[in-house]
């Protein structure tokens, strides 16, 4: 059985995953929002992380994270095939060019909670 302040916490940080997830699955993609991009999104079981690998359409150059403070957030951002770290400014990841770009990033969801 879960404590009262346990089950708050949770709740606090289905919250909190929603709105992030939101900001960073639900990507502005310029002209490119048609295409199709995949994302496999994990938490780990402490609900401390979610991670995020997406594979996404050809010729998409950047992401920019609709939440302001979306970046705040972000542990880490690498390119899939160089492990490379992207570039950040502001909301806008930039991404290595390649035929399907792939990013894979990792958010602080602990950190969100608090906010």
């Amino acid at each position: 059985m879960l404590t009262r302040v346990v089950t708050k916490f949770l709740r606090t940080i289905l919250i909190n995953f929603t709105a992030i997830a939101a900001a960073f699955c639900a990507l502005a993609v310029g002209s490119h929002a048609r295409a199709a991009h995949r994302y496999v999104v994990s938490i780990d079981p402490a609900l401390g992380r979610l991670s995020v690998e997406a594979r996404l359409a050809a010729g998409t150059a950047s992401l920019t994270a609709r939440a302001r403070n979306a970046a705040t957030f972000l542990v880490d951002a690498v390119d899939c095939a160089s492990n490379r770290r992207l570039q950040i400014r502001g909301r806008r990841m930039y991404l290595n060019a390649g035929d399907e770009p792939c990013v894979r990033y990792t958010v602080d969801l602990e950190r969100a909670a608090a906010v």
